[in-house]
């Protein structure tokens, strides 16, 4: 079964908006809070656009931001929810470049919503002495979590090389099951156990196709599982009402149906219960 097609369809294509707005939401960050105008300095991508896994017709693109210590003692004395406070203050921050544009501080992320649908979610954070980033969490009173998106990236990298990039191909196909069958998993959770499943694996496969149907039973094998470590930073995500087990080894019988159909109408028809849209105008 020759997924290449496919794969290639999945490429997201609009790299040059996004890092337009990328380094204008930098450097407006640098101006406001280091009193620089670098546009490349104290920040990174994350989330799926950052490991390299997004598809297309993805809407979030997650980075990252360092702000100086000194702003961390001083939402940190807060008598009340100074996380909250920081996200509002990165919205103002954020305001002098976007006054046209939505802005809000939520959860954990100030969000900026432009008007062709994409959207960047903004983590301000904090270095520590290990490396580590200590970020905001305003939901409830207020608390402080710690994140390493660095050795996240890195270890998913290193992974997907030794693999032949086999491992960002899955978490690419992955995510077109996952809306085409609206299947309950995140992105990150996606990420993860891809990684966790190609360092499980003893052999190499013969091509992505094969990866992805082993994957799926990967998947539909995680019963009773509430936690997963996330290879790299050993950050733990937690089962969320997440109900993909069931999902993975239905569309496990019919990832063989394609394959005992080969390059049939039958095949077709079953790979359309995979991917649904994104095969349209995919040639074999």
């Amino acid at each position: 079964m020759n997924l290449t097609p496919l794969l290639k369809g999945l490429r997201t294509k609009n790299h040059d908006i996004i890092s337009y707005r990328y380094h204008r939401i930098v450097k407006t960050i640098n101006n406001y809070y280091w009193g620089i105008s670098s546009d490349d300095k104290n920040c990174r991508y994350v989330g799926s656009y950052g490991r390299g896994t997004a598809i297309k017709g993805f809407s979030d693109v997650d980075i990252i931001v360092k702000l100086p210590k000194n702003e961390f003692q001083r939402f940190n004395s807060y008598r009340f929810n100074g996380q909250s406070a920081l996200l509002q203050n990165v919205k103002k921050a954020l305001d002098f470049s976007y006054s046209r544009t939505s802005t809000k501080g939520d959860g954990q992320v100030v969000v900026v919503i432009f008007s062709d649908g994409i959207k960047f979610e903004i983590v301000p954070s904090f270095e520590n002495d290990n490396g580590t980033l200590t970020y905001p969490d305003s939901n409830k009173s207020g608390t402080w979590l710690e994140c390493d998106p660095a050795k996240e990236i890195k270890a998913i990298n290193i992974v997907n090389k030794v693999f032949d990039g086999q491992v960002k191909n899955v978490c690419r196909l992955t995510r077109a099951w996952k809306v085409t069958n609206n299947v309950d998993i995140s992105g990150a959770l996606i990420d993860a156990l891809a990684t966790n499943f190609f360092l499980s694996e003893d052999r190499k496969f013969d091509s992505t196709a094969f990866a992805f149907g082993y994957f799926l039973l990967y998947l539909g094998k995680q019963n009773g599982l509430n936690h997963w470590y996330v290879p790299g930073s050993n950050n733990i995500l937690y089962r969320e009402n997440y109900e993909f087990e069931k999902k993975a080894l239905k569309s496990l019988d019919d990832f063989l149906s394609a394959i005992k159909y080969q390059d049939t109408y039958n095949s077709h028809y079953f790979l359309r219960k995979l991917f649904g849209d994104f095969l349209n105008g995919v040639t074999s």
